[in-house]
Order: C-alpha cells, then structure tokens, then sequence
C-alpha cells in the first residue's frame, strides 16, 4: 500500500498511538478515542481496556490492521467513534470526552 496516496490522517504515519494488544490477536476495533488534552489516538475492541493491555504503537500499524478506521480521520480531538462490531458502521455520538475516568 502507497501510503503518500493512501493516508487519510493528517497525523504522520509513525505518530504514536495507544491500542489494545487484543485488537493485534483478532479482536475488532469497536472504540475510538481522538484524546481532548493532546490530540492522540486510541483504539480498543468493546471492552474496557487495562492499562496492561495498552500497547504504543504507530498509526500506520493500526490503519494496515483496519482500514476503516480511516473513516475516522476528521474525529474531532476530545470525540469518540464506536461500532458493535468489524460489520457495523462508525456511529460519532455527539458527546465530547474529556476523560476516560
């Protein structure tokens, strides 16, 4: 894949992201987080993530995982993307998230 002509994100190719290690063993990302404080991604399967379960890893590794997570690529900083699962389309709730706590 070409990214210069693929990317969809403004955000470089290696920018660092948090992920759930589940969504490398299968898992589908249901849940995404574009961070209010300081504009960074996270991307979870539809369940709750640990802390021990967070892995950082490149944007680039997730969109090769998940294409359609490019979709999401105007999620606007402190906003949410969720789906049930890898079949289902991206709903944005209009709800702006300051925190995960």
């Amino acid at each position: 894949m070409d990214m210069s002509k693929d990317w969809p994100f403004k955000d470089a190719t290696n920018t660092a992201t948090f992920a759930s290690r589940y969504i490398f063993k299968g898992e589908p990302i249901c849940r995404v987080y574009h961070d209010w404080d300081d504009g960074s991604w996270q991307f979870h399967p539809d369940r709750d993530p640990e802390q021990s379960d967070i892995m950082i890893v490149c944007l680039e590794a997730v969109f090769k995982l998940d294409p359609t997570v490019g979709g999401l690529n105007d999620l606007p900083p402190g906003w949410k993307a969720e789906r049930t699962n890898s079949q289902a389309s991206w709903m944005k709730p209009n709800i702006k998230i300051t925190s995960l706590n």
